[in-house]
Order: structure tokens, then sequence, then C-alpha cells
């Protein structure tokens, strides 16, 4: 397994596997612990230092962090590390739409909407198929056209955003040709102007549909009735008064809602 070790919401240290520490009074000594019962901090991925978690016992040295970890695959590991070798400060963002693990509420019986308890687990669980199919939107990318006059698509998986962070630092850092590739199409060098024009697409792509859904769920909050929230569908209008500002904004510089939320499947 691979973690991430997060820290003031920034990404500090990645791991392969979970060494656990445990600290002897007698001797003032800090040991390795297969009981993680008996643990009260972890060990760095460079052996240098500890780390404290929640869950684990009272760590008594003073300057111990307490962190957080994030299982992660080994793909975005590897990615994580390199940016921390080259001393990069990796932001971790909060969770953009939470989905509860809860089973899915089933489709009420005409028996049921009797009362405001059916009334919210229908809006709960239209909250959740409309974020369901906002993360989807993201993942499946967007079509870009470039320099070359074509249009090439790239999907927006995790792995490809923490690809495009990457990528943005390279360009940051003067390299002029970047190796990246479309979706179905080999890897090839881009130049610094079709690159920008892919991270900043990609990135104004997804805060769109990261507002939209905010705003979608202020407005089915509003809803009174249970017909009102099964007609919703994602990528309806949203009346201006349930938009945030970040929407309505991007809703006025991109030109249409529609032009905004065109997806390809």
């Amino acid at each position: 397994m691979f973690y991430k070790v997060i820290y003031n919401q920034e990404v500090i240290d990645v791991l392969q596997t979970i060494v656990y520490v445990k600290y002897q009074f007698r001797n003032s000594l800090i040991l390795l612990c297969n009981d993680k019962s008996e643990a009260c901090g972890i060990q760095s991925s460079d052996q240098t230092e500890f780390y404290h978690l929640d869950e684990l016992l009272d760590f008594p040295l003073y300057n111990c962090k307490t962190v957080k970890l994030a299982e992660i695959t080994e793909d975005e590991y590897k990615i994580l590390k390199e940016a921390l070798d080259a001393n990069k400060v990796i932001e971790e963002p909060e969770p953009e739409v939470p989905v509860p693990e809860e089973p899915e509420p089933q489709e009420p019986t005409d028996e049921e909407i009797t009362d405001s308890n059916t009334l919210e687990m229908v809006r709960t669980a239209k909250i959740k198929t409309m974020s369901e199919a906002c993360n989807q939107t993201i993942v499946n990318g967007i079509d870009v056209t470039l320099s070359d006059g074509i249009s090439h698509h790239f999907e927006l998986t995790t792995e490809e955003q923490l690809n495009l962070i990457t990528l943005k630092e390279m360009i940051a850092q003067g390299v002029t040709s970047i190796p990246y590739h479309a979706k179905d199409e080999l890897c090839k060098f881009y130049s610094v102007e079709d690159m920008t024009t892919i991270i900043e697409t990609a990135t104004q792509f997804k805060t769109y549909h990261t507002s939209y859904f905010n705003s979608l769920k202020n407005y089915i909050n509003s809803m009174a009735t249970i017909e009102e929230i099964g007609n919703v569908e994602y990528g309806i209008d949203i009346p201006a008064e349930y938009c945030s500002d970040v929407l309505l904004d991007m809703i006025k510089s991109i030109g249409t809602e529609g032009d905004a939320i065109e997806t390809t499947d």
C-alpha cells in the first residue's frame, strides 16, 4: 500500500509502508513497534523524523507533527515523491464533493410519500446522484483545439489532474517541450502555448463544474416538494438567486451556461 502524509493541508511525505514506533520512558528511547496499540508515532520515509497520528498514544516529543494519512495509488505515489524530492509545496485540497458512505436510499413508494422524512430522503438521494454526475463529468474530460487546428480529448482523472500540476511546474521552470498525451494518442512533446491552453481549459472546466454542483445543491435544498426534486437533472439552468458569485461570474465570462457544461461521453 502507498500513503501520503498530510500536515496543515500540505502533503509533506509519502510512504510505501507504515513503520510504527513507541517511546521507552525508562531509557528515553524511540523503538520500532509491531503492535499498533502500543505505538505513539510512525517513521518518516527518510527515517529522520517521526509523525504522530490522532488514533495513536500520545507522543512525548514536543516537536512531533500530528498528521493525517491518506491511501493513494502507486502512480500517485510516484508523482508526489518526485514533486517532494524537488522541494515543491503540494497543497492538499479540501474534498470537493463529499459522498455519503451510507446506502443509497431506495425509491419511495406512493404510500411512503407522506411526510417530511420522506422528502429529506429523496433530497439526499438526488444530491448524491448529482454529486456522482459532477464527478463523472469532470473525469470524462474536455476537448481542446490546439495549434494544429485539431480537437484533442483529455481525460481528467485524479492521476491526470496531478500530472497537469507537475507539467505546470515544468513550464514555470522554463521547460519548452512538455511530454504529454491526449486520450488514445501517443505521448508527444507539446509546446508551452499548447500545454498552457490544455491546463487553463482543464482548470476552468473543473472549477465550473465544482461551482455548478455547489449551486445546484443549494437549489435542491430550497425545493419543497418531491416532484420538484425528482425533475432535477445535471446541467439544468439554476436560478441566479441560488448561484454562487463564482458560478455567475464564470457563466458571464464564458458566454452561455450551455457552452460551459458541454462534455463528451
